[in-house]
């Protein structure tokens, strides 16, 4: 995440007044509406948050679909809400409002309720996903083109990237100063 948001922050910030940040946001924005409702106490909050990647976190010790990762994200949750001794039952959930031309979708692997340890879950992706269950949005197809890989520990370790080359469609591996030619395949079951 920091990588991408580095770099668009300071595209934008070279950039600012120009017509150009405009585009920029047009292409990598993505607006999640966040939403709480307690009807017993008359109680609805809703926030819309915009931001250039959208953080889905990785809440599985077991190989997990990205799109379970993303379902579970937004799905409906209950919690207690607790007022003048008095217990209710509330929820809270998320819903898609925008979806960008380009969605860097940035998958935290970070347990942050023990000791900041990193999650090795494999996640299963294919070369293309719709996001028609998850919004209203048409044109919602996305094609995969790239991957940043991390490994190591949660505050330390080593990126490469696959990146798929057009037009041919090939897929490249990209580390440090090495590139080398891979299956689509290997990059599907790689996770």
């Amino acid at each position: 995440t920091e990588f991408i948001y580095t770099i668009l922050e300071k595209l934008k910030e070279e950039m600012a007044g120009t017509e150009q940040v405009k585009q920029l946001n047009e292409m990598f924005q993505i607006v999640i509406s966040s939403k709480k409702e307690c009807k017993p106490i008359n109680f609805y909050n809703c926030y819309e948050e915009t931001s250039d990647f959208i953080n889905i976190p990785v809440n599985s010790d077991k190989p997990i679909k990205l799109y379970n990762c993303i379902k579970e994200y937004l799905k409906k949750c209950s919690f207690d809400y607790f007022q003048d001794g008095n217990k209710y039952k509330c929820y809270e959930w998320r819903e898609i409002k925008r979806l960008p031309p380009v969605l860097p979708i940035y998958l935290n692997r970070i347990n942050h309720t023990n000791t900041n340890e990193k999650l090795t879950t494999p996640v299963i992706f294919t070369e293309s996903m719709y996001f028609d269950d998850f919004s209203n949005i048409i044109d919602d197809k996305y094609r995969l083109y790239a991957v940043l890989y991390h490994y190591g520990i949660a505050n330390s370790g080593h990126y490469y990237a696959l990146i798929r080359e057009f037009p041919s469609k090939e897929w490249y591996k990209y580390n440090d100063n090495k590139v080398s030619k891979i299956k689509s395949k290997k990059l599907i079951d790689k996770n």
